[in-house]
């Protein structure tokens, strides 16, 4: 099974069978007195064909197995309860057991959500346990939940029964462990809720992901992904927190201002002249007309508006000697890039430009350093741009995000996963101060996320981002 983080039960398996015939192992006796009653009993508990039909093919079978042939008959495809599939065996020839009367029942573990399609994405599903999943919980913790299979193996006698063989080895089989996850339900229910409220209200989004991290151990509490499906409804298909990279837009300048404040280049109340527009590195300036209204203006409300030209500029004014001191900070020490083991398959690798490399594609431009001061020129997951500002919350340590607890047997903890730390991205002295920075966007007037926390009945702090994202062919945003 898959257990919440309380124990509730995200997934689990109930037996269902199927029942088959070997329709030569009864001798001529046993078969020839009870087949007329067997087909009576199929028709009337199956229901699809007449009594006449059963008798014809499991007797059709049976001639056929006599001559060598098949003798293995599924006597219906219908899967059954543990009750029904007793019932069942209890027929004429088939109460006769396996040795006698050729009754082979096949389970088939039926996989059950009680919760539907929440968490669909990071669940993963299965239907029954012959197919293997690839995606989700179910995909990456396959081989743990499944277990192993035995092997009794068996011989046949002179009498056409079957015995145990003694003389070749028995292989027991292993049960599966149930496997424990972070994720809170209710939280996971909220989340989906207000993500479908979201896009069900514009026609600009069409995909989202919500992903809520437990802030000192990195537990990975909610993972929502919907995308719009053309019918007026929604489905969680693609797992957008961890699967899509792409350029952050602002919520970047957070890893900036971390930069800047540990390098000690700058304080919140740094003042720096609001230029407008600003010709750097040739061609097109960089405009930015938040800064309209300004003379002068604090870093620290630069950033609570969330001005373009203010980081481009601080970011080229301190590192445009050495760029790639900047880009080693934000890899290194900031861990924005930070590959982690996580427990989904398809984790996109995270990327920044080189300054180092001068051909292709990939060559570095004298532009590329202010546009990933705000955002641009990177190559991110939500996931990556979360576990940095989780890093900040926790004043400056970041944790590894996870979704497994544990491994279960029976109620017991048979392997537990503890909090893991991958290393400090600040001071504490900063973290705090980023604090500030981030209050400020939703508490000052003006300030990006200020309308969105207007109202609430509780203290907050964040930092808004968007990005226009170029789509083939057409190359328009």
């Amino acid at each position: 099974s898959i257990l919440a983080d309380d124990g509730r039960y995200h997934a689990f398996s109930i037996p269902e069978y199927r029942i088959g015939m070997d329709c030569v192992q009864a001798d001529s006796a046993v078969f020839a007195r009870g087949i007329d009653s067997l087909a009576i009993y199929l028709a009337n508990f199956y229901g699809d064909k007449k009594a006449a039909q059963y008798k014809k093919d499991i007797t059709e079978r049976r001639k056929e197995g006599l001559k060598g042939g098949r003798r293995y008959l599924f006597l219906n495809r219908k899967l059954l309860t543990y009750q029904e599939m007793k019932q069942v065996s209890s027929f004429p020839i088939l109460c006769e057991g396996r040795a006698r009367g050729g009754v082979d029942v096949v389970k088939v573990d039926h996989r059950t959500y009680p919760y539907g399609r929440l968490g669909f994405r990071t669940l993963g599903y299965i239907k029954d346990q012959s197919e293997i999943p690839t995606i989700g919980i179910e995909g990456s913790c396959d081989s743990i939940l499944r277990g192993t299979d035995g092997m009794q193996p068996m011989r046949l006698t002179e009498g056409r029964n079957w015995i145990v063989d003694t003389d070749r080895e028995t292989i027991q089989p292993v049960d599966g462990l149930d496997v424990q996850l972070t994720l809170d339900i209710d939280l996971q229910d909220v989340a989906q809720n207000a993500l479908m409220d979201i896009l069900s209200k514009t026609n600009e989004v069409h995909a989202g992901t919500v992903v809520v991290m437990d802030v000192p151990t990195g537990e990975v509490k909610a993972m929502v992904n919907l995308e719009k499906n053309g019918k007026g409804g929604f489905d969680e298909t693609y797992n957008y927190a961890i699967g899509r990279k792409g350029e952050p837009g602002s919520v970047f300048k957070g890893a900036t201002l971390t930069t800047l404040l540990e390098d000690k280049k700058i304080t919140l109340d740094t003042e720096i002249p609001a230029i407008v527009t600003w010709n750097y590195g040739g061609g097109a300036p960089f405009v930015d007309h938040y800064l309209d209204r300004y003379s002068t203006i604090s870093v620290k409300r630069a950033y609570e508006i969330s001005s373009n030209n203010v980081f481009r500029i601080l970011a080229a004014r301190n590192y445009d000697k050495n760029p790639k001191e900047f880009l080693d900070k934000l890899t290194n020490e900031r861990r924005i890039t930070k590959d982690f083991p996580f427990e989904l398959k398809g984790m996109a690798k995270a990327n920044l430009k080189d300054p180092e490399v001068k051909t292709g594609r990939a060559a570095w431009n004298m532009k590329d350093l202010p546009q990933i001061a705000m955002g641009y020129t990177v190559e991110i997951t939500p996931l990556h741009t979360l576990n940095f500002y989780n890093a900040i919350a926790n004043e400056g340590v970041m944790m590894r995000p996870h979704l497994v607890r544990n491994y279960q047997k029976d109620g017991r903890i048979v392997e537990e996963f503890k909090p893991e730390k991958l290393g400090t991205v600040c001071s504490k002295e900063t973290a705090h101060e980023v604090w500030k920075a981030m209050r400020g966007v939703v508490e000052s007037e003006g300030g990006t996320g200020y309308r969105i926390f207007k109202d609430c009945p509780v203290e907050g702090a964040g930092k808004t981002g968007t990005a226009r994202i170029a789509f083939p062919p057409n190359g328009k945003y």
